[in-house]
């Protein structure tokens, strides 16, 4: 298997860009379109989310008012790279009366298309958080 070129690797890099404004300005359709048709969502305390339309609903539930990524490394072989990274996010989330802010890291899969797009195909991160009372 071949590593990832680097004009993959910067690639990889400008499609998770992309999706990081997209969240961070509450543009669900541009946060939809960066998956693949079949994606995978696993959002914390939550159950799995698959399906681009799906995706877009779910987040579409969402008021994000601050939204970062960081510490992100790209690798991946022959047309399939992963992301890791932290985050940290300002958001209301449904019927919440009050923002939540969290701090936390991801994992992304991400897939090159025959148009060399890339498309996430698998997207789960976890708060470090304490879990809430209850």
């Amino acid at each position: 298997m071949n590593r990832l070129s680097d004009d993959q690797v910067a690639a990889v890099r400008n499609a998770t860009d992309a999706f990081a404004e997209a969240i961070a300005s509450n543009n669900w359709s541009a946060y939809a379109r960066v998956f693949a048709e079949d994606a995978l969502v696993m959002p914390p305390n939550e159950p799995a989310i698959q399906g681009r339309k799906a995706i877009q609903e779910w987040g579409s539930a969402l008021t994000v008012t601050d939204f970062t990524e960081s510490s992100i490394v790209v690798a991946g072989r022959s047309g399939v790279a992963y992301v890791r990274g932290e985050y940290s996010i300002t958001f209301l989330h449904g019927q919440m009366d009050k923002p939540v802010t969290e701090d936390g890291k991801f994992l992304e899969v991400w897939e090159e298309q025959a148009d060399a797009r890339w498309l996430l195909v698998v997207d789960i991160w976890n708060t470090d958080s304490p879990p809430p009372d209850g």
